[in-house]
């Protein structure tokens, strides 16, 4: 017991004092609050207060200065004494599962442990957060055998926590953020988890893993010019991802702005599983809930309108989203109307 704690004593100094931390909290905290939340952070003990109290309160300040309004719905559907199976669309590499257990401390809920690729241990201090966070990391890019075993192994580890009423767990429809704002689930998400399963009957293997899905919805996809650079250097040939557009990606996801936010949770899958024929039929599902419930938000209106109108603003929501937009561009992409017509486009739907 002495050993972990002193393992996690020296996991949290390493995090507080990491130049990464304090890229993270100096937008949204002033020095003298910074210091109080960091030396908070360093008595830490235990993963359990780092993760209810420490990032409780990084994630409380996150909402208050990247959203503009932050809802959920659903969670009058989940029991406390439950863990569930969390499957959502995928908006930001870490925010999508951490707003979720923002939410799930709000509720009472059981913390939801999140399900991400190796690709973002970019460095030292992500390492040391995931793991700290209880995160489960599983294997990108490799090989066919590779990527079986290290299938397999996600779904035992889903299965164990569920099953046992240990954590619920978040993992999103698909491999990878969607580029273009369309959601689609893959259905290789719900054929690795079935493959811990005693049996090939769908609606009993699925059952014992307690689904629920979960749609997301941010007015502001802050990696949104991000993207944009990603394709059209994709289809120059010139892209290379990289640890370092990870690591940009993961930053601008955690202090960009997000305007309206919002999680809408459906009834556990449980309840409707008898209505399915098939995995196919529970992926069209999927799909159906997610997009439907994707709430409209100002900005969409605002995109189409600009683009009908030839980026010309008539009110106060469209010009605030051209000024967004052309300071968007001039980060990370060529500022032109080209380029300003696609990232109309991305929030037009």
């Amino acid at each position: 017991m002495k050993d972990e704690i002193k393992e996690i004593q020296k996991s949290v100094h390493f995090i507080s004092e990491h130049p990464s931390m304090h890229r993270i909290l100096s937008p949204i905290f002033n020095e003298e609050e910074k210091e109080e939340l960091l030396s908070s952070l360093r008595k830490t003990t235990n993963k359990h207060d780092f993760i209810t109290k420490f990032t409780y309160s990084l994630v409380k300040r996150l909402i208050k200065s990247t959203t503009t309004q932050f809802k959920y719905s659903g969670t009058e559907h989940l029991n406390p004494n439950e863990t569930y199976l969390y499957i959502s669309n995928h908006r930001n590499i870490v925010i999508d599962g951490t707003l979720l257990n923002f939410i799930a401390a709000v509720e009472k809920l059981k913390y939801a442990v999140m399900v991400v690729g190796d690709n973002l241990l970019v460095d030292s201090f992500t390492k040391e957060y995931f793991d700290i966070t209880d995160c489960f990391v599983i294997k990108r890019g490799a090989t066919v055998r590779e990527l079986l075993k290290a299938s397999m192994a996600s779904s035992q580890f889903i299965r164990s926590n569920i099953v046992s009423n240990q954590n619920s767990i978040w993992i999103a429809q698909r491999e990878g953020r969607t580029k273009s704002g369309k959601d689609k689930t893959q259905n290789s998400i719900l054929k690795m988890l079935m493959m811990s399963g005693k049996t090939k009957d769908f609606k009993i293997n699925l059952r014992e893993l307690n689904i629920v899905p979960l749609s997301i919805t941010y007015e502001y996809n802050p990696c949104d010019a991000l993207f944009l650079m990603e394709k059209e250097r994709k289809e120059k040939g010139l892209f290379t991802r990289n640890k370092r557009y990870d690591a940009v990606s993961m930053f601008e996801g955690i202090v960009g702005q997000k305007g309206a936010v919002n999680y809408s949770f459906d009834k556990p899958l449980n309840q409707k599983l008898d209505d399915f024929n098939s995995l196919e039929d529970i992926t069209n599902y999927f799909d159906e809930y997610i997009n439907s419930n994707i709430k409209k938000c100002s900005a969409n209106t605002a995109a189409v309108n600009l683009l009908n109108n030839k980026f010309e603003a008539k009110n106060t929501e469209e010009e605030e989203l051209l000024n967004y937009a052309k300071r968007q561009l001039a980060r990370y992409h060529k500022l032109n109307l080209g380029s300003l017509k696609e990232f109309l486009e991305y929030y037009a739907g």
